[in-house]
C-alpha cells in the first residue's frame, strides 16, 4: 500500500484529467485517495484474496467502459506512457488486430524479467 501515492501521483501527472481512474482498497484505509482533476471511483475491496479483489474491480469497471487499462499499485508511469500504450492499441486495431489483453512493458527492467513476445 505504500506504493500507491506514487502511482497517484504519476497518474495526476501523466494522465489526461478525462480519464476515470478505479481504485480497489478495504473499506478501512484510512488513505486519501486523490488523483487530481480524474474522476476517481474507490471501489470497496471486499475480496478473500488477490484474484477475486482484482477480478471484482475489474468487472466494476466494465460496466461503464468497454476499455480499460489495469495497473498494479507499485507501477509507476513516466510523461510518455499512457499515451505510448493508446498510440501502440491504435495501431494494433488499424491492422484489424483482436485484442484481448495489451500490457506495457517496463520502463527500467532487468532484461530477463522484460520480455516481449511478437
Amino acid at each position: 500500500m505504500r506504493a500507491l501515492p506514487v502511482m497517484l501521483a504519476s497518474i495526476k501527472h501523466y494522465v489526461p484529467d478525462d480519464v476515470v481512474v478505479f481504485i480497489s482498497s478495504p473499506q478501512d484505509t484510512k488513505f486519501h485517495y486523490t488523483t487530481g482533476n480524474q474522476i476517481t471511483v474507490l471501489h470497496e475491496n471486499k475480496g478473500t484474496n488477490y484474484g477475486d479483489s482484482y477480478n471484482a474491480v475489474v468487472h466494476r469497471a466494465f460496466q461503464d467502459f468497454d476499455e480499460i487499462i489495469v495497473a498494479n499499485d507499485d507501477v509507476v508511469l513516466t510523461p510518455d506512457t499512457y499515451r505510448l500504450l493508446n498510440e501502440d492499441v491504435n495501431a494494433l486495431k488499424s491492422q484489424n488486430v483482436k485484442l484481448g489483453w495489451v500490457a506495457a512493458k517496463s520502463d527500467y527492467a532487468r532484461p530477463s524479467t522484460n520480455q516481449h513476445i511478437v
